[in-house]
C-alpha cells in the first residue's frame, strides 16, 4: 500500500465465520512510510465501516486495540509502545492477534503487547478481515495473512427457496413463471 488518504483498505471477500481465532501476517514497513497508521481488523462489515481492529500508529510508536462503529474509533484499553522501524528486504515484522470470546492478546516479533477484555467483543457478528491505514504518508505491505482457529466447521441442514427471472425481473406467478432446475447430488446432474 502506498500513497495517501483517509482509508486504504484491503477486505477480504468473505466472512470469516469463526469467532475464537489468530489472525497472523507479516509486515514491512518502507522508507516512504512516515506518517501513517496501519490497522488490522476483524470482524468488520461489508464495508468496513464497523469493526475491531489493532492499529500500529507510526507517528506516536505505539499499537493499540480499537472499536470502529460507522467510522467512529474508540479506544479500548490502554495502548502499547511500539516501534516497527523500516524493514524493507529485511525481516518481517510478525504480527499475531488472537481473538478468543472477549478477549484480544496482540504481539509482534513473539512480544506479546496488548492483552485486552471487551464485553462486547463476544457477541459481535461474524464479519470480514481489513487491512487498512490513513494519513498522508503510507508505504508498506503485507505477506502471509493467515487466520487459523481450532472451531469445528458449522454443518447442519440448509433450506434453499428457488425462484425464477425472467429478463431481470422476478416471476412471481406459478403459472407463467418459466424455467427448470435440475439437480441431484448422488447422480451428478447439472445443477449440483
Amino acid at each position: 500500500v502506498k500513497g495517501s488518504g483517509p482509508e486504504n483498505r484491503l477486505l477480504t471477500k468473505d466472512i470469516i465465520s469463526a469467532h475464537d481465532f489468530t489472525l497472523s501476517l507479516d509486515l514491512y514497513v518502507n522508507a516512504g512510510n512516515t506518517n501513517s497508521a496501519i490497522k488490522f481488523g476483524f470482524f468488520a462489515t461489508a464495508a468496513a465501516a464497523s469493526r475491531y481492529q489493532v492499529t500500529y500508529d507510526g507517528p506516536k510508536s505505539r499499537l493499540a486495540f480499537e472499536r470502529v462503529v460507522q467510522g467512529t474509533t474508540t479506544l479500548l484499553g490502554v495502548p502499547a509502545s511500539a516501534d516497527l522501524p523500516v524493514n524493507t528486504g529485511g525481516t518481517a515484522h510478525h504480527v499475531e492477534i488472537s481473538v478468543d470470546g472477549d478477549r484480544v492478546r496482540a504481539s509482534v516479533g513473539g512480544q506479546l503487547l496488548l492483552d485486552t477484555v471487551d464485553a462486547d467483543m463476544a457477541d459481535a457478528a461474524a464479519g470480514r478481515i481489513v487491512v487498512a491505514s490513513q494519513f498522508p504518508n503510507q508505504d508498506y505491505s503485507v505477506d502471509n495473512i493467515v487466520v487459523t482457529t481450532d472451531e469445528t466447521e458449522a454443518v447442519g441442514e440448509y433450506t434453499v427457496a428457488v425462484a425464477t427471472e425472467t429478463n431481470g425481473v422476478r416471476d412471481t406467478s406459478t403459472e407463467t413463471a418459466g424455467g427448470t432446475l435440475t439437480a441431484s447430488r448422488s447422480s451428478g446432474n447439472a445443477g449440483d
